[in-house]
């Protein structure tokens, strides 16, 4: 879950005979990354495509026209399209659907294109002016008057069109996938060596996954198809997969905004989706805002449908549960102070509440959050000491990693021990010196930057307090200055409310996440993460998908 799954480089070789079942077996195994063929070795070329796959892409090409023209989103399809659908039915029905959408798209332009002379002619009266024909100007009065009439005919051509998306959409999403995935297949030989009567395959399977191959290939090809893996050093171009629990995949994509894990680190997707939302939480902190989030994310899901968007929300909908859990601890509610305000009650069996006031709490807060700062970048160390463990040695990870632990540990105790000043002077001076041995006289400046990483993590509670301070000076306002003028100064104090708390919550949400990525990526991320990887893209599964 933290490491990449191991790779093996593998060839495959057979008749080119057999090369399409070759291919449509490992498209559907969903397991090789091709390392497409370079042109450079004597007496080899690239395969040539399919004969199908330039009448494929014409069919996608109109397949994509009227999706566009129809507004029909991408979406995953409810019905599969089978080869025998597509000899023999496909091509009449993508024509008539055609000629429908067409027909009725021209009819529209050119009523938009009347329409938008017609605009020009603010009044009838100043077409009797024109010195035209008498037959031009009775012509162009009852275009002019025909405005209403070609608006109507405008909208039935357009509630037609709705009515063929209703009918149609599932076959042209369905047909345009199938297609795609096609051509995809059709055009995979112009990815590998050929000679005359053989072809090579050259790629990256997971190693777990090179004896299912085999036998695979070995029943669809009868023996054809042969797997040679091949013993590399280095391992510099590995593709990489790591295999994340489904509820964490949404923060790969914050990792991958940094950089592609690299083969030989670990991945800090579990890492991130802990902290993430935990810093988010622990700088938004309001029950009320918290629960908007929630509804926010809730409402752009339904209409956000890609990808992207998708992974997105998930990580706001993580973040805004937080964001109510340390709502709760603070004992906030839009700013108000939920317990005494709302319940009048300053306890709950026994215990203090709220947990923490944060206006009133700053200074433990702040070192609280300093003390935050320390045991994340020190979780990154030691990532990094079992990355360099792997690759390097026990003495460069020494070197490397346990060294700017040890500085900064010693700079902290510093700081909460004064009394002990001078046996943590030694002891910095002993783990500098280890530094120095091992990435040299120039990483000293890096020991100003730890400082200020440490420092950085009072952003936690700086954007907090700017945040609660917002949404406590607009309830101010509104329970001391405008309720107490009457009927007009309520309505305006629930305007202010509004406006006031949603505009706070906009940028609460930005800034948050804004500030708990950045602590990732710079506090966080270059203590151990290189990047710099390959994505794992294995035939079958396009980039959208991976």
């Amino acid at each position: 879950m933290l490491s990449p799954k191991k790779m093996s480089k593998v060839l495959i070789v057979g008749n080119k005979e057999r090369l399409e079942d070759t291919i449509n077996a490992l498209y559907d195994l969903k397991i090789i990354h091709i390392i497409d063929y370079n042109d450079k070795e004597e007496g080899f070329e690239r395969g040539k495509p399919s004969k199908m796959s330039s009448i494929f892409s014409e069919y996608v090409l109109s397949l994509r026209a009227l999706k566009d023209i129809l507004h029909i989103t991408s979406k995953e399809s409810k019905s599969e399209i089978k080869d025998i659908e597509f000899s023999i039915e496909f091509k009449k029905r993508l024509e008539s659907i055609e000629n429908k959408v067409m027909e009725k798209r021209k009819k529209i332009d050119d009523i938009e294109v009347l329409l938008s002379d017609i605009e020009h002619i603010s009044d009838v009266n100043d077409l009797v002016k024109m010195d035209l024909s008498p037959n031009v100007k009775e012509i162009m009065i009852d275009l002019v008057k025909s405005k209403d009439r070609l608006m109507q005919e405008r909208n039935d051509l357009t509630e037609e069109l709705h009515k063929i998306n209703k009918e149609y959409r599932d076959f042209i999403s369905t047909a345009e996938e199938f297609l795609s995935r096609e051509i995809e297949k059709s055009e995979t030989p112009l990815r590998l060596a050929t000679t005359e009567h053989t072809y090579i395959l050259e790629g990256w399977m997971q190693t777990d996954d090179v004896e299912k191959t085999k036998k695979t290939l070995e029943r669809v090809t009868g023996g054809d198809a042969q797997i040679i893996e091949i013993e590399e050093e280095g391992l510099e171009d590995v593709p990489v997969y790591v295999e994340t629990p489904e509820p964490f995949k949404p923060f790969e994509t914050l990792v991958d905004m940094f950089s592609t894990p690299n083969y030989h680190e670990i991945s800090p997707t579990l890492l991130i989706s802990f902290t993430f939302p935990l810093f988010y939480g622990i700088m938004l902190g309001d029950l009320g805002y918290g629960l908007s989030l929630l509804l926010l994310v809730a409402y752009l899901r339904r209409r956000m449908k890609t990808v992207g968007w998708q992974s997105l929300l998930n990580i706001l909908n993580y973040a805004s549960i937080y964001t109510m859990i340390f709502g709760i601890v603070y004992g906030e509610f839009f700013g108000f102070e939920m317990y005494h305000d709302f319940f009048g009650i300053s306890e709950i069996g026994g215990i203090h509440m709220p947990l923490v006031h944060r206006l009133e709490e700053i200074v433990p807060l702040l070192v609280a959050s300093a003390a935050i700062g320390v045991v994340h970048i020190t979780i990154g160390y030691i990532i990094g000491f079992i990355n360099v463990l792997r690759n390097k040695g026990l003495k460069h990870a020494i070197l490397e990693k346990v060294s700017w632990i040890g500085i900064l540990y010693c700079l902290m105790g510093m700081v909460v021990f004064p009394d002990m000043i001078y046996p943590l002077l030694g002891g910095l001076a002993f783990f500098i010196v280890l530094m120095v041995m091992g990435e040299g006289a120039l990483a000293l400046i890096e020991i100003f930057t730890l400082i200020s990483n440490v420092i950085s993590y009072t952003r936690l509670l700086a954007i907090g307090l700017s945040s609660v301070g917002i949404a406590m000076a607009i309830n101010k306002i509104v329970t001391d200055v405008l309720i107490p003028k009457g009927i007009l100064g309520i309505i305006l104090g629930v305007l202010m409310l509004v406006f006031g708390h949603t505009l706070n919550l906009a940028l609460g949400i930005i800034a948050s996440f804004l500030h708990s990525i950045r602590l990732q990526y710079v506090e966080f991320f270059t203590k151990f993460f290189k990047g710099g990887g390959i994505k794992f893209t294995p035939l079958g599964i396009r980039h959208k998908e991976v």
